[in-house]
């Protein structure tokens, strides 16, 4: 293939073929860089989704124990608080039936 020129109309077929090959090499290496690029970037961001994601899973955890922590702490004053009622009703009912006792 004969390429044109500005200063000589055209250059010889050689001249041609190896500019074009340098071309071609040119763009091979693009396409290879841009890959590698491309490459390197989804590792970084696969790397980043990976240190987020563990983030949210101890932050998540912390969350969760201190949940659990809470739901263990209000069952044991409800337990507590039920078992004082219940004493409290107890007495009461003891008070009742002394009284009815004392009156008749």
């Amino acid at each position: 293939a004969v390429v044109s020129t500005q200063s000589t109309g055209s250059i010889s077929m050689e001249t041609g073929t190896a500019e074009y090959k340098v071309a071609l090499e040119l763009e091979l290496w693009k396409d290879i860089h841009v890959r590698e690029m491309e490459k390197i970037l989804e590792k970084r961001e696969n790397e980043l989704v990976e240190k987020i994601s563990n983030s949210y899973r101890q932050h998540f955890a912390a969350l969760n124990a201190e949940i659990e922590g809470s739901k263990k702490t209000c069952d044991k004053l409800v337990t507590d608080y039920t078992s004082r009622l219940s004493s409290i009703e107890k007495k009461e009912k003891m008070l009742n039936n002394n009284l009815l006792n004392f009156q008749s």
